[in-house]
């Protein structure tokens, strides 16, 4: 439900239009964390930023896809393993990712605000 509210909250169309605003060359198979990507190069962050900006985002997109039915039967269990050993727990684990991800958004919004 994070990812659904996170990741699928952003509206298409209009990072699109503002990624091609920002003189950026898309790809119309991209989504909308690739064109999120595009937006802050556009607004002058470089490519390595603008990927660990988007990150946690990425992370999450990839565990809701990995654990609601893209996966083998092995990778959940997998992923689980690793996020017990790297955090301890699972809730742990969640609360490290709501940060990361909050933080990339108010990073986000700030660059749109001070773009505009």
């Amino acid at each position: 439900n994070l990812d659904k509210l996170l990741v699928e909250g952003f509206v298409h169309k209009i990072l699109r239009r503002m990624a091609l605003e920002l003189e950026r060359e898309l790809d119309e198979r991209w989504q909308s964390l690739q064109l999120l990507n595009e937006c802050l190069v556009g607004l002058r962050f470089n490519e390595e930023s603008a990927r660990q900006i988007i990150a946690p985002l990425r992370q999450l997109h990839m565990y809701r896809s990995k654990l609601k039915g893209h996966a083998s039967e092995s990778e959940p269990r997998e992923l689980e393993a690793a996020a017990r050993s790297e955090f301890g727990d699972l809730r742990k684990h969640f609360r490290e990712l709501c940060s990361a991800c909050s933080e990339s958004l108010r990073v986000v919004t700030t660059a749109f605000a001070a773009g505009k």
